[in-house]
């Protein structure tokens, strides 16, 4: 199952190149934890516990980096969460409301459509 970790840094509050570098290294943590990138989006393809587990792992390993030059990334995190993607709605979709099935049955004497050969059919 796919499961998807957000996470947003504080580019207001503090100066954006410490920020920035630390979105960096947060980005390669967690990418040697297995996670792929899309965009603001990390997903991994686990169980929930091992997602969460992993994406922490790789959050402590740069604040323990950080640490150890008397500094940490904690300040910057705004927001830290998880979520299974089959959760999600994509927005750019039309609404599933808007989308209907139709039976090949009510095709039948529309001009055009007996020309639709059928995987399976052939």
């Amino acid at each position: 199952m796919r499961y998807g970790i957000v996470i947003n840094l504080d580019y207001v509050t503090y100066l954006h190149d410490p920020v920035k570098c630390a979105y960096r290294e947060i980005q390669d943590a967690l990418a040697e934890e297995g996670f792929l990138r899309d965009g603001r989006l990390f997903t991994i393809d686990c169980a929930p516990a091992e997602a969460q587990q992993r994406a922490r792992h790789a959050i402590d390993a740069v604040e323990a980096h950080h640490a150890a030059q008397g500094e940490s990334i904690y300040p910057y995190i705004k927001e830290f969460f998880g979520f299974e993607l089959r959760h999600t709605t994509n927005l750019l979709l039309p609404p599933s409301d808007d989308i209907r099935v139709i039976e090949l049955s009510d095709l039948e004497g529309i001009e055009g459509v007996e020309n639709i050969v059928l995987r399976g059919d052939e």
